[in-house]
């Protein structure tokens, strides 16, 4: 668990896209539960992160994908509400150091509001063992000053207090290589 952080909402997430991909099937080009790193399940969900590749160049775009498993027996619900009011990033770097929001985090990160009012909520149903592989993948850099050579690790939360799941589900982390 990062212990220092930096926290970050994103979200440009329309409702649900046409392309939703909501599978149980492994497939490593779609990135529906391919991969085997998962967070810690909370209340029958589960949710993971991935980086399509490790090392990165400073300057270069670092894409982060999301997914959200149902692991419990029976069908649950999160509410896609635009990913920046239920969620939250966090980037450090592995001495412990938060990273600093670019302008643009800064700008955002004043959305996130688990349980709060919303113009955009969709409640999205979740069958047991079946993958939300909905979310929208983010330029971490958009949002963090990533400008120096350096091990970064970055971590996903959903959080919610509506109808449906509620509580705190963490994602697992992943850590990145950045140099010149």
């Amino acid at each position: 668990m990062i212990t220092r952080f930096t926290v970050i909402l994103l979200s440009i997430l329309p409702l649900v896209p046409e392309s939703t991909v909501l599978s149980d099937e492994v497939d490593p080009a779609l990135g529906n539960g391919a991969h085997p790193i998962w967070g810690n399940p909370v209340g029958g969900l589960s949710s993971h992160i991935y980086a399509k590749k490790s090392g990165f160049v400073v300057g270069e775009p670092i894409i982060v994908y999301y997914e959200i498993k149902n692991v419990s027996k029976q069908p649950l619900i999160v509410w896609h509400s635009g990913f920046w009011s239920n969620h939250l990033i966090w980037v450090v770097r592995t001495d412990g150091k938060e990273v600093e929001l670019t302008k643009k985090g800064k700008t955002v990160r004043d959305a996130f509001s688990p349980g709060g009012i919303r113009e955009k909520n969709v409640p999205f149903l979740i069958e047991p063992g079946k993958v939300d592989s909905t979310w929208s993948p983010y330029d971490i850099t958009q949002y963090f000053q990533i400008n120096s050579p350096g091990t970064y690790v970055i971590q996903y939360i959903y959080e919610e207090y509506q109808e449906g799941w509620s509580g705190r589900l963490l994602s697992n982390e992943i850590s990145v290589n950045v140099e010149l």
